[in-house]
């Protein structure tokens, strides 16, 4: 496809692009209000939640975090201020006293979060999203995001 840069879209580049900003918004919002009724946690806290267990006992480093579920340094403090404040996650400074150096470790009481959680997170991602689509679908679709946003998952809810 020619790449058609400061032209308007056509209408099938519209579609697509508003088709994604569309369910986007839609999925998230779903997902986001089933956390905070079941957990009392937003979406993005559950997904540092999920990045803390992922990386296992050594934890993330506070700008590993911030890279993955993009969001500035001074908003990832935020919500780990939150989340720590909760007793589900844990900040541990470096050896090298350097404070940009800590490190998002997860908590008993995190993990457990997590787990409670993570069955019915999938089952909604399952019933909002991936239920309507078949498996050529799924595959179309994770050739798609390979090609727009290499680099692929790290950690599943």
């Amino acid at each position: 496809m020619a790449a058609r840069p400061g032209r308007r879209f056509t209408a099938r580049e519209t579609r697509a692009w508003e088709g994604l900003l569309r369910a986007h918004a839609q999925l998230t919002r779903a997902l986001d209000s089933s956390l905070q009724d079941e957990q009392r946690l937003s979406i993005t806290e559950f997904e540092v939640l999920i990045k803390a267990c992922a990386a296992g006992p050594g934890g993330l480093r506070m700008t590993e975090v911030a890279e993955q579920v993009q969001l500035t340094p001074s908003g990832l403090t935020r919500l780990v201020d939150r989340l720590e404040g909760r007793g589900l996650l844990r900040r541990r400074r470096e050896d090298d006293g350097d404070a940009r150096a800590a490190r998002v470790c997860f908590t008993e009481k995190g993990r457990e979060v997590v787990a409670s959680a993570a069955q019915a997170h999938r089952a909604r991602i399952r019933s909002l999203f991936l239920a309507h689509l078949d498996d050529a679908e799924l595959d179309t679709l994770g050739e798609i995001w390979d090609k727009v946003a290499p680099g692929g998952v790290v950690g599943q809810p």
